[in-house]
């Protein structure tokens, strides 16, 4: 991952030389090379994929947590790196961090510039000229190579989301020793599957013991009730598969079979030497077998051993069992013959076949010296224990040595207690830890899975910025667009899986403390919870884990300025205006952060939104708050609810001196003339209003809207109001017939879209701009009714618009979280941004400048955009 800030400091270092408008706009802000959050999260990086055999370094994820998926580590950005490396500056990669790593090794002082210092120095971009085909196609190639790259970290991400997910659930039971369980059961599985006519367990033999029967209603051969899947035991194998010759098919327990089994080892041997190992030849079963008189066989422990010193069911009394010199892997074990199903068939997991009798390599002479010396050993055994009467009993729950030699497989230092006639020593025992304790080491685990999900979302975006950057510079639009707009996906991914997962770890390692969402959606807030869950550890300043989680603010810093270079704004400065949506902002004329808001918790607030503190809050609507206006120099606030009623507030007491009432329903906007004179509210009763500001009184209702008024608005002379809402049309009412005139009518309509007209706002000259659920914007000349561009929002749709201080830009929200911003003379869009929450909206620009654009969030946001 130390790759992906690589790159970023080599193209900050090819700016000037490559000159696209995409890497001014990235690097205008942000610097790779001199950003400490960039340090932070190079060390963060260094310690979590350290291997585990660095000496420097220690161990890294791997070296604590065995199981962990860490598929950032995986994703190897160092060939495209390479690639794109030698490309823009003309240089060996390789050799020169080489040599850069072998100078920072001889000067190992504390002090000393990094390797990677180092190779900043020579990085010095190179004269290229894309109009030559050899510098194109190699440029066509690392698009190419980036693009790959991109693809395959959000595999990795889609993969390490379904990971997160799955052991999210199993917090404070110990995933660590879950993951070793299931593990082992897959290979259980996969062994049974192998190997489930050879070694099965005691439930599946005593099934098949009671159940299995053949065709002619004799009992079914051994390997018939033992397939590798579950199923009916009743049912015989069919005949193709008994039939067919294989290798791994045991063969019957009849004494002709195992007779026909030592010829074949005895003529193996003498035609290879007594001291040429050879592989012993298994016999396969005939294709009618037939019924033969077996013992009684007790049932089956596990992975078909018996105890130590037992004698082999199915072998007379007088032929003792082989012995057991030291050899290697597929040999014949102790108490187990090949041939013999349950307990005596057992086959190893390497594929051999089990027994402790000695190695290939050890086997000499007949099977009759064979016997002998394993009548020797059994001897031996028996003697033994004869000898020591007094001899303390293994557990009752523990393994024979046998049986765990078995399961170990057959090397040569798994001797069986049958061979060697010692007591095994039981195992010791594991470690216990508290609930606590077990919770604690879930949730680091779950930590270093998010941390690594961070780190692919970054190698995604760098990706994405590289390929952007290139094909601005070979003109290649729709690839532009298209990682643009991949930039955004990756964003919201992050936000969906690691920051969510994130929160919901910070919360139950801090069971004791509320965390809001608010402060999981800021960074200063957000790196102070990670103070506290550290303090809350035993980890020293030291320790991995500590280096670890306490850079997760430095990664997510370093993420939210790449994101932000491409419009994407993670962790935007945001005040908690209110509990739910924000529906209404205006900002005081005699200071850019002074903000009053509306919302859906029926209260008007003014904040400071640099400072994130509440000024005031003015309460007494008992709905919500649709609109707000500072008027009258700011002295006083004019507020409309759903609760029918208009409020006039006064702002240095923070208290209502008039109420209007009138309206028949919800009122859902309203606006005050430039000179404070009149006050004008639509509502959902379909009609619209002018008050007078001095004495309360209602002097026009008009009626002529077919369904609810979403808009109202004073034109910026104060000479005509504009009214639209669902009906789809404009209407121009002229101020001074509303306010004398008795028959009022309007001056003009206008047929404005297919849909529902949700927002308008109006500017000079004579310039009208309105937005709909139809997918579009259109400006308007409202003194021609001249529709002057329409613009296609498609597939999002706006509810919200808003002109700016001087007419020269608009900007429109969208429900699908974007701001677009437009240039008002061309219909150019400027800026598309996307903003992380619920959705927009309210948009605003401030009174005096375009440094930034205020949204307000359907969670109860106001987010401060800088432009």
């Amino acid at each position: 991952m130390a790759e992906c800030y690589k790159i970023l400091q080599d193209l900050e270092a090819a700016r000037a030389r490559l000159d696209t408008q995409f890497l001014a706009h990235l690097f205008r802000d942000f610097s790779p090379t001199t950003s400490p959050h960039v340090r932070q999260a190079l060390l963060a990086v260094a310690g979590q994929y350290a291997s585990a055999g660095d000496a420097r370094r220690g161990g890294g994820i791997r070296a604590h947590y065995p199981h962990a998926t860490v598929d950032a580590a995986t994703l190897d950005l160092r060939p495209a790196y390479h690639q794109f490396a030698d490309w823009l500056f003309g240089w060996s990669v390789g050799e020169s961090a080489a040599r850069a790593g072998t100078a920072d090794s001889a000067n190992d002082s504390g002090n000393s510039a990094t390797g990677t210092d180092r190779l900043a120095v020579h990085r010095v971009p190179r004269d290229m000229d894309l109009a030559e085909p050899a510098e194109r196609l190699e440029c066509m190639r690392i698009l190419e190579t980036f693009q790959t790259q991109y693809s395959l970290g959000v595999r990795y991400l889609r993969r390490a989301a379904v990971a997160i997910e799955e052991r999210m659930p199993l917090i404070g039971k110990n995933i660590a020793q879950v993951a070793l369980a299931e593990e082992a059961a897959t290979d259980r599985d996969d062994e049974r599957a192998v190997w489930g006519n050879v070694a099965p367990s005691a439930t599946d033999a005593a099934a098949g013991r009671a159940g299995a029967k053949g065709d002619d209603g004799k009992p079914a051969p051994p390997h018939a009730s033992a397939q590798p899947a579950p199923q009916d035991t009743s049912r015989p194998l069919p005949a193709a598969a008994a039939s067919e010759p294989t290798n791994l098919t045991m063969i019957d327990d009849t004494s002709s079979d195992l007779q026909e089994l030592l010829r074949n080892v005895e003529e193996t041997l003498q035609a290879n030497g007594a001291d040429t190992p050879t592989a012993l030849p298994i016999s396969r079963p005939p294709t009618h077998r037939r019924a033969s008189l077996k013992p009684v066989i007790p049932p089956p422990s596990r992975r078909g051993s018996i105890k130590a010193g037992a004698p082999a069911p199915g072998i007379p009394p007088h032929q003792p069992l082989p012995t057991k010199p030291p050899g290697r892997r597929g040999s014949i074990n102790a108490g187990k013959l090949p041939g013999q199903p349950g307990p005596l068939g057992g086959m190893s997991r390497r594929g051999s076949l089990a027994g402790a009798g000695g190695s290939r390599s050890g086997a000499a002479g007949n099977a009759s010296t064979m016997a002998a010396a394993g009548a020797a050993a059994v001897a031996a055994a028996d003697g033994d224990q004869a000898a020591k009467p007094n001899t303390p009993k293994s557990p009752p729950d523990s393994k024979p040595a046998s049986a765990a030699g078995h399961r170990h497989g057959s090397g040569s230092g798994s001797r069986s207690a049958s061979a060697t006639g010692k007591r095994t020593k039981p195992s010791a025992a594991p470690l216990q830890l508290s609930d606590d304790e077990i919770r604690k080491q879930d949730l680091d685990m779950l930590f270093m899975h998010v941390s690594e999900s961070v780190d692919l979302h970054l190698a995604c975006v760098v990706s994405c910025l590289v390929v952007i950057t290139l094909a601005e510079l070979t003109e290649n639009k729709p690839l532009y667009i298209k990682f643009t707009a991949h930039v955004y996906e990756t964003c919201t991914s992050l936000v969906a899986t690691a920051l969510r997962t994130l929160g919901e770890l910070i919360r139950r390692s801090l069971p004791n403390e509320p965390v809001a969402a608010a402060q999981l959606r800021d960074l200063h807030e957000f790196a102070a919870l990670m103070q506290q869950v550290l303090k809350s550890r035993t980890y020293s300043s030291s320790d991995r884990h500590y280096l670890i989680l306490s850079r997760f603010t430095a990664k997510l810093a370093v993420l939210h300025a790449l994101f932000a270079g491409c419009d994407v704004f993670l962790f935007p400065p945001f005040v908690p205006a209110h509990r739910d949506g924000v529906k209404s902002v205006c900002q005081t004329s005699f200071d850019s952060n002074l903000w009053l808001t509306g919302g859906y918790d029926c209260k008007v607030r003014i904040w400071d939104v640099a400072d994130k503190q509440c000024l005031a809050q003015l309460a007494g609507h008992k709905s919500i708050v649709t609109d707000v206006r500072f008027v009258k120099s700011d002295a006083y606030i004019v507020s409309a609810s759903f609760d029918k009623t208009i409020k006039i507030w006064n702002a240095q007491t923070a208290t209502c001196e008039r109420t209007l009432t009138g309206h028949a329903d919800s009122i859902t906007t309203c606006d005050v003339s430039p000179d404070g004179r009149y006050i004008v509210s639509g509502s959902l009763d379909m009609t619209l209003r002018l008050w007078d500001w001095a004495s309360g009184e209602c002097l026009s209702v008009v009626k002529k809207h077919a369904r609810y008024i979403k808009a109202v608005k004073f034109s910026v002379d104060g000479r005509y109001v504009a009214s639209a809402g669902l009906d789809r049309r404009v209407y121009l009412w002229d101020v001074k017939i509303l306010a004398y005139s008795k028959n009022v009518s309007h001056v003009r309509c206008i047929e404005a879209h297919d849909d529902a007209i949700l927002a308008m706002d109006m500017q000079r000259p004579n310039v009208l701009v309105t937005v709909s659920r139809d997918q579009s914007v259109k400006l308007w000349d409202y003194m021609t009714g001249h529709c002057i561009y329409g613009i296609s929002l498609s597939p999002a749709w706006a509810c919200t618009v808003a002109f700016g201080f001087d007419g020269e830009l608009f900007a429109v929200g969208c429900f699908d979280n974007s701001v677009h911003v437009f240039r008002t003379k061309t219909g150019e869009r400027v800026r598309l941004i996307k903003v992380l929450n619920m959705g927009v909206l309210t948009v605003k620009f401030p009174s005096q400048h375009y440094d930034f654009i205020l949204c307000g969030s359907s969670e109860g946001f106001v987010q401060k955009i800088p432009l």
